[in-house]
């Protein structure tokens, strides 16, 4: 289990309390939080509790989190039977009636649904209905929290504190909060954590590994680029060369284009919209969703030619694709693999490689190579009918070239990744909501001013999380204030949310990572302290 929130705040105010010789304490000595009104038409974690403390009494209806006629009649029901206004509101009278003790060792429907007020504080329990020790460390550790006293006993005061206070946010930096919550979905209860941004406080920029073809934690690219948070990034050729899908640009530098069609990796992508398409940061350090595209042309003693690639783990077929340094180490063969209609499809058998180096040609081969290109080198790599530009091609013709990604808004973005877009314009695209397609998600995107950049991970494939659709994360975007622009960056067991805590110089892991542990990825999206 991961460390929640609570626990780090309630650290920061024992410290307080040491430096300053205060009795200080989140309740500060203070009555109870008020006890929610729940009503007939809700759809909330809160519904979903009451639900599960009904069926505890008996009631048999379904615990989906909406409030719908049945809850209603199961409320009016439960009311009348004891002895309260059968008005169908969950009122303080309600919830005391139904928020009943719980210790170590307890089952079932009212444990459920303890738990599921736990997670609201970023505990990440699975809600299995069993009070085990993970569940009493986490209400130990609430008690503390709001000065209950020690234990693990849940009683009357306990609930009122827990379902009817907000979840304490965490100040990472100056301008970056984190929180985590959990988010009533269609298809259940999800549960996310979130790092809200103010882009006049901090700025958000790539993480990646150093070279293009390479993968590392998201913590490990954080901590290498002095990141104090960040997210998983694109979607990525996984188990071969490691490189992502999309465009990619680091402080304004074009490290990659996108790989064309079919040689992508992730869902569907919703209509008008293809590989090109990335989250930006303009030049003016405003968001943005557009596309890049490679626009450049090498000119050799035979003529001009285009160029299809840059830094690709797939080139066009016919075409010529461009490596550099960034590219890294290895090989370059896998370019010339698939097709643009089948990722799968077989390796080309016409190839060709030429280095360059200060504008002449230093090597030619009919094959791609591997190894480090040099810093002053250039490789050019075509197939199929592509091999035909570089066949006349020598050890010292000179080749000059000319290339870079040109955005399709016209702005110059000094960050860009590559990932599935949600939303544009402050319009939501047309997105899949088939149950089948639940799955962990991260997701980036900005309010409607461009003042606020919202990075979101949503666990799933675990009992405390159903995890979301391309359609529940947008709308989870949505809610948090992210309208604007919002792209999908990679999910399942890549998803990632790191943030540092307190004075430490290193990121954290503070999501529940589905494989059970970090994944190395492609690259990611990283918060930086001004």
């Amino acid at each position: 289990m991961h460390g929640p929130v609570v626990r780090r705040v309630a650290v920061v105010l024992a410290t307080l309390t040491a430096l300053l010789g205060l009795a200080i304490s989140p309740a500060l000595a203070a009555a109870p939080p008020a006890w929610p009104e729940v009503r007939n038409g809700e759809e909330s974690v809160e519904v979903l509790t009451v639900q599960h403390l009904l069926r505890n009494q008996g009631a048999t209806i379904t615990a989906d989190g909406v409030f719908g006629p049945n809850t209603l009649a199961a409320v009016t029901d439960f009311q009348a039977e004891s002895g309260l206004a059968a008005d169908g509101l969950v009122d303080t009278d309600t919830w005391l009636a139904l928020a009943v003790p719980l210790d170590d060792g307890a089952t079932g429907e009212a444990v459920r649904a303890l738990q599921l007020q736990l997670n609201r504080y970023g505990f990440g329990l699975d809600v299995d209905g069993d009070f085990g020790p993970l569940t009493g460390a986490a209400v130990a550790e609430v008690r503390a929290l709001f000065d209950l006293g020690g234990g693990t006993a849940v009683d009357a005061t306990f609930w009122q504190w827990l379902v009817g206070s907000a979840p304490p946010g965490e100040q990472v930096a100056p301008g970056v909060e984190f929180s985590s919550m959990q988010i009533p979905t269609p298809h259940g209860m999800a549960l996310g954590y979130v790092l809200t941004v103010d882009l006049t406080q901090a700025s958000v920029g790539l993480l990646w590994p150093g070279r293009v073809a390479q993968t590392a934690t998201t913590s490990a690219q954080a901590d290498r680029l002095g990141a104090v948070a960040g997210v998983n990034g694109d979607f990525y050729n996984i188990g071969q060369t490691g490189a992502p899908v999309g465009p990619a640009v680091v402080d304004g530098h074009a490290l990659k284009a996108a790989v064309p069609g079919a040689q992508r990796y992730g869902p569907t992508r919703p209509p008008g919209t293809d590989n090109a398409h990335v989250f930006g940061i303009t030049s003016d350090g405003s968001p943005t969703v557009t596309t890049l595209d490679l626009a450049g042309t090498a000119t050799t003693p035979e003529g001009s030619f285009d160029l299809e690639g840059l830094n690709q783990y797939a080139i066009p077929v016919d075409g010529v694709g461009i490596f550099t340094a960034d590219w890294g180490s290895q090989s370059r063969e896998r370019a010339t693999c698939g097709t643009d209609t089948d990722r799968n499809g077989p390796c080309s058998t016409e190839t060709a490689e030429v280095e360059i180096v200060d504008g002449t040609v230093t090597r030619v081969s009919d094959e791609p190579g591997s190894g480090q290109i040099d810093a002053d080198a250039t490789v050019l790599v075509a197939r199929d009918a592509g091999v035909a530009q570089l066949d006349g091609l020598a050890v010292g013709d000179s080749v000059s070239l000319d290339y870079g990604l040109v955005s399709g808004d016209g702005t110059e973005l000094r960050t860009a990744i590559g990932g599935l877009v949600l939303a544009m314009d402050g319009e939501q695209l047309t997105l899949d909501d088939d149950p089948a397609t639940l799955a962990p998600r991260t997701a980036v995107g900005s309010s409607a001013d461009g003042s606020t950049l919202y990075l979101v991970a949503v666990d799933g494939r675990s009992g405390s999380s159903v995890g979301a659709t391309l359609r529940s994360m947008a709308d989870i975007m949505a809610d948090l204030g992210a309208t604007q622009d919002v792209i999908n960056l990679d999910g399942g067991g890549s998803t990632t949310l790191v943030a540092r805590e307190g004075d430490s110089t290193t990121t954290s892991v503070r999501n529940t990572p589905s494989d059970g542990s970090q994944r190395s990825v492609a690259n990611g999206l990283g918060v930086f302290s001004e």
